[in-house]
């Protein structure tokens, strides 16, 4: 199945689907990610990506032209069926997920600002769905949780240890296993400000436990530091030592 996700920060999703079962669908060619950017296609100096509603209003709008652009420079093939996240469009059931699941290519287009340009709506074939009855940040995170909602991902820390004498680098990998999530758990966790700073958009350290059915590994490793294997390379190291004679 072909995904094409058309946001203004592509980067937001490197870490979460390039690790796990999600990688190893990848690799097999089961599922392909093309990440599209509105920005690529604006022709001032400065990328401007947001506009004033048409026909007035507050807020500010995602820009209608780079967007536009953007979407018909897809091939058919790779655009399939557009959605565009926003709290005005169908809710998103379990019927829904079933339906799309058929589908051979989607594009997901994640909202910003107040939302989209209501033109949008009639240029293009697009359908506005809604994941929950909640307002977010932006489209990326409800995308992310849902992808890894009743699935299992891998989390991986690097760190490096350097001292005068020499330098130790390892990593540690924790799986962790999701609940299968509802529409509107998404939409409750994406209304609070957690997910928007968390690689993976959740932390295991607060509300986002709520959505981890279990985990394989260290806990502290998916919280950002694999603490109790850093200890022990700490003692090999001599440092431990050298901080208690201290």
């Amino acid at each position: 199945m072909k995904y094409t996700l058309v946001t203004l920060f592509p980067e937001w999703f490197d870490s979460p689907l390039s690790a796990g079962l999600m990688a190893r669908a990848r690799e097999a060619g089961l599922v392909d990610f093309f990440f599209a950017n509105p920005r690529d296609m604006t022709t001032d100096p400065h990328h401007t990506v947001d506009d004033r509603p048409y026909g007035g209003g507050p807020g500010m709008v995602l820009m209608l032209e780079p967007l536009v652009a953007l979407l018909r420079s897809l091939p058919p093939e790779r655009r399939g069926r557009m959605l565009a996240l926003t709290p005005g469009g169908r809710p998103f059931t379990q019927n829904m997920a079933r339906e799309l699941a058929r589908e051979p290519a989607l594009t997901l287009i994640c909202g910003r600002y107040e939302g989209f340009d209501a033109r949008l709506f009639d240029i293009l074939p697009i359908e506005p769905v809604c994941v929950g009855d909640a307002v977010l940040n932006g489209g990326e995170a409800a995308a992310m949780i849902s992808r890894l909602a009743g699935r299992s991902h891998t989390v991986c820390t690097g760190v490096t240890v350097i001292t005068a004498e020499e330098t130790r680098t390892f990593h540690e990998t924790t799986e962790v296993h999701f609940y299968p999530l509802t529409p509107q758990e998404v939409a409750w966790y994406c209304s609070l400000e957690e997910p928007y700073d968390k690689a993976g958009a959740y932390g295991i350290q607060a509300a986002g436990a709520l959505l981890v059915q279990g985990l394989t590994g260290d806990y502290f490793n998916v919280m950002g530091l694999p603490i109790a294997a850093l200890a022990r390379i700490l003692r090999e190291m001599g440092v431990t030592e050298a901080l208690s004679e201290n």
